[in-house]
Formats: structure tokens, sequence, C-alpha cells
């Protein structure tokens, strides 16, 4: 059995554990993954389970796929979260509507939270190439396949606002929902 290491890595967004990182860390110690017929397969007996030993932390400072620099995005409304859901404490840490005075923001918070568009929005500078693939021919296409570029990179910013705001995904179709 092979385990990417970046599958059972958790994201610290405070450095909780004070190693002075933020991002998508493993501490070292040991782990147990156990395979069985549902998620509570630990506590019976005809389960698998595997042991291993990770010798120290393992700290995720890029993501896999693009190499990017993982950072973390939230920092200026991490301090509005006052109690995280918690395996360990489910009933306590549920969360539980705000009252009246929790709801209740600073302006300078709302105001963070506008956003407006450049004056020159409307002058999109995308002109795209003749289309010559039809929607129909992408069905069950692998998502890499070069093919999905040539499509997008012929579409009209019409025809892309249709496609992302009029359709809906139904069992692998899309269906134009008129609403």
């Amino acid at each position: 059995m092979t385990l990417k290491v970046r599958d059972i890595a958790s994201y610290d967004y405070n450095d909780a554990n004070s190693n002075g990182f933020k991002g998508y860390e493993i501490e070292h110690g040991k782990y147990s993954v156990y395979i069985g017929s549902n998620s509570h397969c630990y506590a019976e007996d005809n389960v698998i389970k595997l042991d291993f030993t990770i010798d120290k932390d393992i700290l995720l400072k890029t993501d896999d796929k693009t190499d990017n620099e993982i950072i973390n995005l939230f920092d200026d409304v991490s301090s509005y979260v006052k109690k995280y859901m918690s395996r360990s404490d489910f009933e306590n840490t549920f969360p539980k509507s705000p009252t009246d005075n929790e709801r209740k923001k600073e302006d300078s918070f709302i105001s963070s939270l506008q956003y407006s568009a450049p004056e020159d929005n409307n002058k999109i500078k995308y002109k795209p190439e003749k289309n010559k693939i039809q929607l129909y021919q992408l069905r069950e296409k692998n998502y890499n396949d070069p093919i999905w570029n040539e499509f997008i990179n012929g579409l009209t910013v019409d025809e892309m606002r249709n496609l992302i705001g009029t359709c809906v995904r139904v069992n692998g179709y899309s269906e134009n929902r008129k609403t």
C-alpha cells in the first residue's frame, strides 16, 4: 500500500503547535491507518491496521501540482472564529446561531469585504479563437486532455457567462437551467 504524505497532512492556520509554521504539516509520531468497511472500523475486530512512524515534522511549503508557495489566505478573518468543531468534543463545539451582538461587525471589517470592479471591466481584452469544438465532443474526456483548452479558448465572454451561470451538472450531463 502506498500512502502519499500530503493525504494525511493537516492545515495549521495559526501555528497551534508553535513550530513557527502556518500551512500543511504532519507532526512526528506514531500513526495508524485502518482499512475496513466504514469510518468507525477501528472499533471492529476484522480490520486491517497499518502502523507507521514519522521521525520528524514534515512541513509542506509548496503545492505539489503548481510548486507555488502555500500561504494562509485567511489570516485577516481567523481572529473572528471563536471555536472550531472537533471530533473529540463534537457536542460542545457544534456551531450555534450567533447572537444579535455577535452579528454586529465593525465598519472596517465590512469595508474589507467590499469589491469594486475596475472601470474598464466591460472592456475585457479577450479575443476568442474560432471554436471548432462543440461541448458534446468533450463528454467523457479527461480534464487534462488538450481538447478542453481548445474548447475554452474558443468561447466568447458571453458564452462563458452562459455556461458558468446557467448550466447544472446532472449525472454527467449538462442541462441548461432557466430560472
